[in-house]
């Protein structure tokens, strides 16, 4: 019973806070000339969308090669793996460009044992030769729900035994729209 005692005068000190509150308007006044007696007023509408989108890139796993061999066929040294957007909100004549880059700006795994022994690899997009560091992997244009399939390559006739690792960075940038 307290609390409603207390809750009350809450409830009707906010209720009086609001109706002092001013009404935002504007006002028309009503015209003088004759017959109809009216005039107009305008108002602006306006509203503000962010760019915002969401890209998806491979997990760890997915780029995670069994044991390697200098002999085995190229298929056991390749990896097929996606680029996909969804919810892509640009501004007009605009694009978002996802970039790869390897360590150091590079595409090749390092030794474990010893860092100066190196292991190259290539990534290609589906549609496009192999890719620079840095280079990019795949454009989306507004309202896209693209997958960009792209293979990694791994040139193991050079390597030397031992377990290799790279970090691969995914750079999604918003750029003019190239023709």
């Amino acid at each position: 019973m307290k609390i409603k005692k207390a809750l009350i005068p809450l409830v009707l000190t906010a209720l009086l806070a609001l109706a002092a509150t001013p009404a935002l308007a504007t006002e028309i006044e009503q015209g003088t000339a004759a017959p109809t007696y009216t005039n107009t007023g305008d108002t602006s509408v306006t509203a503000s969308v962010d760019t915002t989108y969401t890209i998806t890139i491979p997990d760890s796993d997915t780029l995670k090669f069994e044991k390697l061999t200098g002999t085995a066929e190229e298929a056991a040294h390749t990896k097929t793996f996606n680029v996909s957007a969804k919810g892509v909100t640009l501004e007009p004549g605009k694009q978002l460009n996802v970039t790869v880059s390897g360590e150091n700006n590079d595409f090749k795994m390092t030794n474990a044992a010893l860092s100066s022994v190196k292991l190259p690899y290539t990534i290609t997009p589906a549609a496009g030769s192999a890719l620079r560091p840095g280079g990019t992997i795949a454009s989306f244009a507004n309202n896209s729900t693209e997958t960009v399939i792209s293979t990694l390559i791994v040139n193991a006739p050079t390597m030397g035994a031992g377990n290799y690792s790279d970090t691969l960075t995914f750079t999604c940038t918003v750029a003019d729209k190239t023709p």
